[in-house]
């Protein structure tokens, strides 16, 4: 989806750089994977169907990350439908695996988070620069050429 964008001009090339391969806990219901976001460590829960990387206030707020208020939207999520605020995280890297400028969202309200010990969802503004697989309990990023 994303590829297709970029070749009509409605999305910037693919910035993604670094292969990583990293092993999770089958049989879990989610992949959830350690992520730096502009260097601060957090538990994120590995989301192919969220078009951008969304994270919670708290842990924006410690990633310095400020929300932009013209940059929001409406989402759709387990937990029905929430407004949340956008913003862009410098640099974000799973293993070796790294991007920069991604764009983020951020909720508004902090109750409706992710569940215990999880700092947000990476999404297809991280993800969908890089060629990845799932496949038996490892999850392997490539740079898309």
């Amino acid at each position: 989806m994303i590829r297709h964008w970029q070749e009509q001009g409605a999305c910037p090339k693919p910035f993604g750089n670094g292969t990583t391969r990293l092993k999770y806990i089958k049989g879990q219901g989610a992949i959830i994977l350690p992520v730096k976001v502009n260097g601060i460590e957090a538990r994120m829960i590995i989301d192919t169907g969220a078009s951008r990387t969304s994270l919670t206030r708290s842990f924006a707020a410690r990633a310095g990350i400020e929300p932009v208020k013209d940059d929001g939207s409406i989402a759709h999520t387990a937990n029905g439908a929430i407004w949340v605020m956008g913003g862009r995280a410098k640099v974000i890297s799973l293993g070796d695996a790294r991007a920069s400028n991604i764009p983020v969202f951020i909720q508004t309200v902090e109750q409706k988070g992710f569940g215990p010990g999880i700092d947000g969802l990476l999404g297809l503004s991280f993800l969908g620069n890089f060629k990845f697989t799932v496949n038996d309990g490892v999850l392997e990023l490539q740079p898309l050429s």
